[in-house]
Order: C-alpha cells, then sequence, then structure tokens
C-alpha cells in the first residue's frame, strides 16, 4: 500500500507545557522544548506516544500495524514528524538569516526574546491537606507556551503543525487523531488540552525536477551525480558511542535508501540485472553525504562542499591560526603564526575543511544538541519507571551535499530515486528525527586522473574511513596500509624515504543490519583525516578516488595533494552573508522591540531624581494616573483626563513640580510625544523598523511609563 501524506493540526485549548527535560536552577524548574531561535515545538516522538495512548484508549484495532513495531527493519506505520507553530519554515529562516549577517536587529533576536513572544512562567506549590496551607520549599516554577498568541486580528489560539505520513487506511488514522486531547506535562492540571485533526497536503513537494544539468554520454561512460540534502528535521545517526551521532551521512545509508526504494518502485529482487549493477557489484559508488553551506555570491547561489581536516592542517592553540604542517616555513608568516611560547599546532578534529581556488581555507563543523528522551522499554533503579536519557542530535536546517559514480545508462534511475523517495536516515526516523529533503541534482561527466612526476613528494589524504585487508585479514598497521594504499593507486615509491610526520588515526568501523535488527560485525579502520605521505618513484598516472574495501558504500575515499603547493601559512576565509531585512518577523520584532523600550523605561525611571513632593501627594498623582488609565477611553482620552486632575491640584509648587517632572522625564505635557530616551540606540532602531507607527505606539503606553516612574519615586521617599 502506498504511503499517504498529511499535515497535523494542533491547537491548543489551554496552555502546553512539552517538557524537554532541561531545568535552570532557581529560574524554572522545568522548560520546554524549543529551537536555536527560540521558536517552540513539540518533539515527533511525543506526538507519536500520545497517539498510541489515545488509539488503546479508544480500542483501535492492530495498533503495531498503525503505529509500528519496535525492532522493525522498516519504516513501518505511522511517521511523525515535529510539530512548528504555523509559519514556521520561513521565520525560521529569516530569523537565521538576519543573525548570520549581523543585522543591526539581530541583538534583540535573541532566543530568549524570541521565546518570550511565545510562552510566560507559571509558579505552582503544593498544599499540605491537613492546614491547607503552602508546603514548605514546593515552589517550582514551569514555562509553558501560552494558548493564544498575536495575530492580525487580535489573539488567536496557537496552531502546530507537524507532517505525517501513514501507509494504513485514514480511517483508523482519524480515530487515533480525534482521540487525541491532551499532550505534555501536568495534564490533569489544566494544562497540555488541544484538539487535533488530520489535513491533506494540497501542494506535492516533488512536483518540479530538480536535475540542473544532464550530459551526452555514451551508455557505458561514467558520470557523477552531485547532490545536496536539507534535513528538515534533526538527524541522529548511528555511532560508535550509543549517545553520539556521526557528523556525516554514510555511503551505504545512501545506497540502503536508495535500493529500497529501487525495490519498492519495480517489485523485483536482487536477481535483477540493473539492481546487481546498480546497488552489489560496485559499479556504482555512493559517497559519504558531508557538511556544505549555502552561499551566495556575485548574486549566484553556490553550496560549499566541506570534507573532514587532513590532520596536517591544525590550529595554533594561542593565535587561533589555521597552519598546514605539511608546508614549510619561510620566515615571512609573522608572530601569529610563530609556534613557540606555548603556541603549539592542534589537531582539528571532527571539524570539516574546505579549501577554495584562491587557497583560503574555511573550517566548521555541524550544529549538534543535546536531547532529552524518555524509555519505557529500561526500567530506573526502582522497576517501576522508565529512564530518562540524552542524546546528540544534528540539528535540523542544515545542508548535506555527496555524490554517486555510476555508467550513464542508470544516471536517469538514479535521478529520478532521488528526487521521489523521501529520504530518511539514523534512529527514530519514524518519529522526529531523519527526514531529508532533496535541494539540487547536478549530473556532469565523470573522469579522474592526475600525473605524478617521479621524486614529487604527494599526501594522500582519507576523505572518508579507509578499510584493508592484507593475507591475514584487516590490517591498520601503518607499513602494510601504506603499501596496501600504493597498490590501489597504481602508484609505486621509495620505500627508503621515511615520513617526516605520522599522521594517521585508527577507529572501529560498525553498522546496524535493520532488517535483523542487529549490529554488523566491527572492522578497525583507517580515520577520515589520516594522511599518508610518499616520494614518487617513477613517473605515472592516478586513476582512482577510491582505495581498499567497501568502496560500494564510500569507504577509501582519498585526496591527493602536491607538497610542493603548499605554505605553512593558510588564510581563512570569511563567508559573506545575504543582507536580509524582516519580513514574516517584522510583527514579532515590533513586539520585542516594545518590550525592550518597557525595560529601558524602567532602567530610566531608577535614574530620576526626586520629584519634590511629599508622600501623600505623589500617592495622589498615582491614584489619579490608575483612576485616568481604567476609564479605557482611548490613550489620548486618559491622558487629558489625568491632566485635568493634575491641574485641579492647588498648590501651584507642587502642581508645578509634577509637570515639570513629567514634561522632562516621560512625555510631553501639551502634545503627549513621548521624550523617553529620544537620543538612545534602541529609540533609533525601533525609529527605522517602524518609523510612521513607532510615535503611536509609545504614546498608547504613556501611563505604564509614568507608573513605573512614580512607583520608584515611592521608593526614594522610603529612603
Amino acid at each position: 500500500m502506498s504511503r499517504k501524506k498529511g499535515v497535523l493540526r494542533i491547537t491548543l485549548r489551554s496552555d502546553l507545557c512539552v517538557g524537554s527535560g532541561y531545568s535552570y536552577a532557581g529560574i524554572i524548574d522545568s522548560d520546554i522544548c524549543y529551537n536555536e531561535n527560540g521558536i517552540p515545538y513539540i518533539p515527533g516522538r511525543r506526538i507519536k506516544g500520545c497517539l498510541k495512548e489515545a488509539g488503546e484508549m479508544i480500542g483501535l484495532p492492530q495498533l503495531d500495524q498503525l503505529f509500528g513495531e519496535a525492532g522493525y527493519g522498516r519504516n513501518q506505520g505511522i511517521l511523525v514528524g515535529n510539530a512548528y507553530p504555523e509559519g514556521y519554515g520561513e521565520q525560521n529562516r529569516e530569523l537565521t538569516q538576519l543573525k548570520s549577517c549581523k543585522s543591526p536587529y539581530a541583538e534583540y533576536l535573541t532566543q530568549q526574546k524570541v521565546l518570550e513572544q511565545y510562552t510566560r512562567i507559571k509558579a505552582q506549590t503544593e498544599i499540605e491537606r491537613e492546614g491547607k496551607t503552602a508546603s514548605r520549599n514546593s515552589l517550582r516554577y514551569i514555562r509553558v507556551v501560552n494558548q493564544y498568541t498575536e495575530g492580525s486580528c487580535g489573539p488567536k489560539p496557537m496552531c502546530f503543525l507537524a507532517d505525517v505520513e501513514f501507509d494504513c487506511d485514514r480511517e483508523p488514522m482519524e480515530k487515533a487523531v480525534k482521540a487525541l486531547r491532551h499532550i505534555g506535562m501536568e495534564r490533569n492540571r489544566g494544562l497540555g488540552s488541544v484538539e487535533c485533526r488530520l489535513e491533506d497536503i494540497c501542494v506535492s513537494e516533488n512536483g518540479k525536477s530538480m536535475v540542473e544539468k544532464r550530459v551526452e554520454c555514451k551508455d557505458t561512460q561514467r558520470v557523477c551525480i552531485n547532490y545536496v540534502i536539507r534535513n528538515v528535521q534533526p538527524l541522529m545517526l548511528s555511532s560508535e558511542y550509543n549517545e553520539q551521532t556521526e557528523s556525516f551521512i554514510s555511503g551505504k545509508s545512501i545506497l540502503g535508501a536508495l535500493a529500497s526504494a529501487y525495490l519498492e518502485r519495480e517489485g523485483t529482487g536482487s536477481e535483477d540485472d540493473t539492481f546487481y549493477d546498480l546497488f552489489l557489484n560496485g559499479k556504482t559508488i555512493f559517497a559519504n553525504l558531508t557538511m556544505c553551506k549555502a552561499e551566495m555570491v556575485s548574486g549566484e547561489l553556490i553550496y560549499r562542499h566541506y570534507e573532514p581536516v587532513p590532520l596536517f592542517i591544525n590550529r595554533l592553540k594561542k593565535t587561533k591560526k589555521i597552519v598546514n604542517l605539511a608546508g614549510k616555513r619561510d620566515g615571512t608568516e609573522g608572530d601569529d603564526y610563530n609556534p613557540e611560547r606555548g603556541n603549539q599546532p592542534q589537531k582539528l578534529n571532527g571539524k570539516f575543511i574546505t579549501f577554495l581556488s584562491d587557497k583560503k581555507v574555511a573550517v566548521s563543523e555541524p550544529d549538534t544538541s543535546l536531547v532529552y528522551h524518555h524509555s519505557r522499554k529500561q526500567k530506573s533503579r526502582d522497576g517501576k519507571n522508565g529512564v530518562l536519557y540524552t542524546q546528540e542530535v544534528l540539528r535540523e536546517d542544515q545542508y548535506f551535499s555527496g555524490s554517486i559514480m555510476t555508467e550513464a545508462r542508470y544516471a536517469d534511475i538514479i535521478c529520478r530515486l532521488l528526487e521521489e523517495k523521501t529520504l530518511r536516515f539514523g534512529k527514530s526516523k519514524s518519529a522526529q528525527y531523519g527526514r531529508c529533503r532533496i535541494v539540487r541534482i547536478k549530473e556532469d561527466a565523470y573522469t579522474y586522473s592526475m600525473s605524478l612526476k617521479a621524486g614529487e613528494k604527494i599526501l594522500v589524504a582519507f576523505v572518508s574511513d579507509g578499510i584493508f585487508i592484507n593475507e591475514t585479514g584487516y590490517t591498520v598497521d601503518y607499513e602494510q596500509v601504506r603499501d596496501l594504499l600504493a597498490k590501489s593507486l597504481g602508484l609505486t615509491y621509495r620505500a627508503d624515504t621515511v615520513d617526516e610526520t605520522v599522521y594517521m588515526q585508527t577507529r572501529i568501523i560498525s553498522g546496524y543490519h535493520t532488517v535483523w535488527n542487529l549490529k554488523k560485525p566491527s572492522v578497525p579502520g583507517i580515520k577520515a583525516g589520516s594522511v599518508f605521505e610518499y616520494t614518487v618513484e617513477s613517473d605515472c598516472v592516478i586513476h582512482t578516488e577510491f582505495a581498499g574495501e567497501r568502496n560500494l558504500e564510500g569507504s577509501g575515499r582519498i585526496h591527493i595533494y602536491r607538497e610542493k603547493d603548499m605554505s605553512y601559512a593558510m588564510e581563512v576565509y570569511k563567508e559573506t552573508a545575504e543582507t536580509a531585512e524582516p519580513d514574516k518577523t517584522r510583527d514579532m520584532l515590533k513586539r520585542i522591540f516594545m518590550d525592550s523600550y518597557m525595560d529601558f523605561v524602567r532602567g530610566r525611571a531608577l535614574e530620576a531624581e526626586r520629584m519634590g513632593i511629599n508622600a501623600s501627594a505623589l500617592g495622589r498623582v498615582t491614584l489619579m494616573l490608575s483612576e485616568s488609565l481604567e476609564k479605557k477611553e482611548g490613550y489620548e482620552a486618559s491622558f487629558q483626563d489625568f491632566m485635568k486632575r493634575v491641574g485641579s491640584i492647588k498648590e501651584e509648587k507642587e502642581r508645578n513640580r509634577i509637570m515639570d517632572f513629567i514634561d522632562r522625564y516621560v512625555c510631553s505635557t501639551k502634545d503627549q510625544s513621548i521624550v523617553i530616551g529620544k537620543e538612545s540606540k534602541i529609540y533609533r532602531d525601533m525609529q527605522q523598523c517602524m518609523p510612521e507607527e513607532l510615535d503611536e505606539k509609545l504614546k498608547e503606553n504613556w501611563g505604564s511609563y509614568l507608573m513605573h516612574f512614580l512607583v520608584y519615586q515611592k521608593y526614594l521617599l522610603k529612603e
């Protein structure tokens, strides 16, 4: 049965607290889930668990078929993504862009400032049964998502949207969705009430072909399909450590995903000759997907591909300069590149690098975060409750690029599979994690050759992990691997030369067989970034960029560097971020500005001098202000009413001091124009963001501003 796609709309009927597992001592005891920009979300695993719970409650049959069985090898049942507020995609990308291009508004769009637009802090305490009073040390603070959010026509209920896929009939799916009424913490104390509805997707994601270029080649000629994907959900990629994630998507994951898609589409098996050539006999090579970055250069969008940093590229400890240990120092680098006096080079383990044509380099790494999850299967020490554990993940909305090398006759098949297949990688692919979207596919002719001269020194760096086998089995012995690598490349080298520096690291390479629900056998391998130095003995031409075993899965890819072209000092390339102006986030920015301006007013109130009136007169003025504001006839009418009340004060000296204080610190008593902080940076930034409506917005809050000044004057009288 083909998969159906839809959108789950979750409308809040009360405040919501979807716990993240984080807390901040003395401030927040239970925090919610939100991303790096401060936008809250509901995790997909939480939604799927609540849907299953609702299905059990109403007695839905065949729950395993609907929600999947634990340990089942393929994606089964419902696939649920994270639920984000409406308009999340455009808002999140705009927030990221405003920060990356160092917009003047970026300092106001901090994570916590954005989060405050969606949430608030609630306090709760325990009541003793006997005394009916609050229990000691029971006060707790939790952050909740507000039931209502600001809309163009006033407050409206907060809505979250989650992408869903299901391979069952629509009826049981809709029943489970309608039965879902509560999500998150404190469900029996007024929080987490929701209304859910399953909606259809109106626009197809894959309506337009993404293949940029097709080359005219003979059927047996090799082509390279370069493609870029974006992970629309976080990635939890299996590594040798269970709690950590790999920083790249392995070629074998691509191979498995496309092989599964091919079998599903064609309805054939491994006896199919095309399937055999594509996925089994090594004619097609699936390289790893590593991080890349999108950048606008001269009005054109390009994707810069990064690869693991070779071990001869280091960063100096004190000056943070990038150096090439294989290059020779000539004394012109300057003191910043001097490794003496503790400025020693350090390895860039886990980092990725791109070499630009002008010999500049850019070093980066994928963004990661820690997430909390609760397992019901694993039992805590009391044997009753589940276990709370953490997992490192790659954050969503990052780009990864890679390539597939195949014969021209199979290029169309690979491109169609990439376009049609919903790519999912790593753990928990059925909920919250793993979903990726194709961004670009480019097809080119593929040839590789590199001419080397006798006596030339080269460095062969591993772009992906390498696996080598000799007559006794797997080996990671330096001399043996060096010799096997040279034979794979068809390279003869001078064996009497000794490497000046050994740049080799090893690792255990393992995998997971989803069909069997078992780990694959672990083998020793050469870690990506390892480098082998050679002095070429005789002229030769290298025709391959892969060495060792399992090249089909992308293992053993290499990059050859000529030592003569290397310099010690490396110039770091600074990315140019595309300029941006707030559009989808402008309303949010205006609200943040008004909140920030209120904070500014509070600070100015603390700096104000004494008004010079007694406590009785100050109390009367405060009461006059409260009564004027309570009339709710508009801010202009309130202001006029207040000025009329102040004007009725009989004591002229007292009345003049009050009027003078208002004129000097808050607003003009003649035309109500605000005078607070007209010379300040925040006022200038607000004027740039909302020039036409700023004065009107500030006038609306004149009473709140004045009240802060009056309250502080009250405390000054108590000193």
